[in-house]
Order: C-alpha cells, then sequence, then structure tokens
C-alpha cells in the first residue's frame, strides 16, 4: 500500500526544490504588456492578455506532453526562434498556437 505513494513522494520533492511553475513559466497576468522588441519592429500593438494566457497554456501544457518544462529564461530570443518553430512542427500544433507561444515567450523575455 505505502509503495504506490512512494513515486508522489519522489516527484513531490523534486518539485519543492526546483523553481516554481510561476518562476518557469509567470501567469500572463503578471507580465507587463509591454512591447516585444518584434513588435516594435513590425508596429504591431502589443499581445493582449488572452494571446499571452493561450501561449502560456500551450508552452506549461502542450511542452510537457514531450518533456520537461524549462524556465522561459533559459533560453534567449535568439534561441527562442530556432527553437519554436521546430517544435510546434513535432507537435502539430499550428501557426496560431506558435504566434501565441512566441507573445508570450517574448512578454517574459521583456520583464524586467
Amino acid at each position: 500500500m505505502r509503495a504506490r505513494y512512494i513515486p508522489a513522494l519522489c516527484g513531490a520533492a523534486a518539485i519543492a526544490g526546483c523553481a516554481t511553475l510561476e518562476e518557469i513559466a509567470p501567469p500572463a497576468e503578471r507580465l507587463e504588456l509591454a512591447r516585444t522588441p518584434r513588435a516594435a519592429a513590425t508596429h504591431d500593438a502589443a499581445p493582449d492578455l488572452a494571446l499571452l494566457a493561450r501561449g502560456r497554456a500551450l508552452y506549461v501544457i502542450d511542452c510537457a506532453r514531450c518533456h520537461a518544462v524549462v524556465p522561459v529564461r533559459a533560453h534567449t530570443g535568439a534561441e527562442w526562434a530556432e527553437i519554436m518553430p521546430r517544435m510546434v512542427e513535432k507537435s502539430s500544433l499550428g501557426e496560431s498556437e506558435l504566434r501565441a507561444l512566441e507573445a508570450y515567450v517574448g512578454a517574459v523575455l521583456a520583464m524586467p
């Protein structure tokens, strides 16, 4: 009976020693709706909260289906520009999902 709790306890212990989900992938509500460098260069409006929330959900849920979710800030914007298209293709996400991920990651990287 106790044996079935061992994996859960190990998982909880591992998470407790690591960064929280909010640190790894800040909620959209915490992000400043600052213009990302890409948006500023193309004169696009700052991403809206719904787009950022969708990007975060994709990052936290869909990315975790294949691998551990790393902190957004673990990579630079240039690195993400190379990583995201490959991952979107592997996961069969569409163009709108890529745009949501780009908006979210860009907003996190733009945070002070």
